[in-house]
């Protein structure tokens, strides 16, 4: 049996590879063969596996290598899903998915000083527990190229998977003229502030109407730069919260353009849901972007 440890996973992107994990396994009818330690901050609900073969977990080390020491003998190998490898020594099959390219240089962000610090501490655990036998898995060549020389990590040990849906999505019959969308949630390198200047300086330029979407948490969204600041009136800016699968592609098929200026990303994924759904592609020329 394959332990799949999904603690400390729950951002929106981790979340979307968790579900294509899921949906695949049991698609194929091997769902049995796989226990799942999950996030308690990820909703049961979202969850579609025998609850025999899901536990749920605090996303806190103590606990997790708890479970490591009470359990590690049940599995032959061991999927962490989280960038983080197993908090014991496993000397079986271990794979490590890492996604979150802000722990690979955490004082070249632009995030706060409080979570810089919080990232180089987690970067340095992440090495101190990694060891020789273990194999890592990562989504573009940038990140591989990243994390073998920030984590010290053999090339050869390092495996490029994406995880994405790559199939073609419905058409609307009639893109909406000027419309941009941001699919992003709120932290600081996703560009909010300066995207929205952008915005104001080019609806200032002229007199069409200008429709800008957004999908942030709703608290987010109530204390950001875009509730806070005055807009012209041919701006039109609506946030939608945070939608379900066939909502955000219903909001792709409308828009004629994905703005993406992001200044950091492991994949970026929305990138390709925009690309499947037909818009027009405006994107930061970072690494990121052109691996994708």
């Amino acid at each position: 049996m394959v332990l799949v440890d999904c603690t400390y996973l729950n951002s929106d992107g981790g979340k979307t590879i968790l579900h294509h994990i899921i949906n695949h396994i049991i698609e194929k009818k091997i769902s049995d063969r796989f226990f799942f330690l999950i996030d308690f901050r990820i909703p049961s609900t979202e969850i579609k596996l025998n609850k025999n073969y899901v536990k749920y977990i605090k996303p806190s080390e103590f606990k997790r290598r708890s479970f490591y020491l009470n359990n590690n003998q049940k599995f032959q190998s061991f999927l962490c899903m989280s960038n983080v490898p197993p908090p014991i020594f496993i000397n079986k099959n271990v794979y490590i998915y890492f996604h979150n390219d802000l722990l690979i240089r955490p004082f070249k962000t632009n995030l706060s000083l409080f979570y810089k610090t919080l990232n180089f501490i987690k970067k340095q655990y992440i090495k101190l527990i990694n060891k020789e036998n273990y194999l890592w898995i990562v989504q573009t060549q940038s990140v591989k190229n990243n994390i073998s020389d920030a984590l010290r990590i053999k090339s050869k040990k390092i495996k490029i998977l994406p995880i994405f849906d790559s199939s073609e999505g419905f058409i609307s019959n009639k893109k909406l003229t000027n419309t941009f969308l941001y699919v992003s949630n709120y932290s600081n390198h996703k560009n909010h502030e300066r995207l929205l200047k952008a915005f104001i300086k080019s609806a200032n330029k002229i007199k069409k109407i200008i429709s800008l979407n957004l999908t942030i948490h709703e608290e987010d969204y109530k204390n950001s730069v875009y509730k806070l600041s005055s807009l012209p009136k041919n701006l039109n800016i609506k946030n939608h919260g945070i939608l379900n699968k066939k909502d955000l592609n219903k909001l792709y098929s409308e828009s004629e353009f994905l703005i993406f200026p992001s200044l950091n990303e492991s994949f970026g994924l929305p990138l390709i849901e925009s690309i499947n759904f037909k818009c027009k592609v405006i994107a930061s020329d970072l690494k990121y972007v052109h691996d994708i």
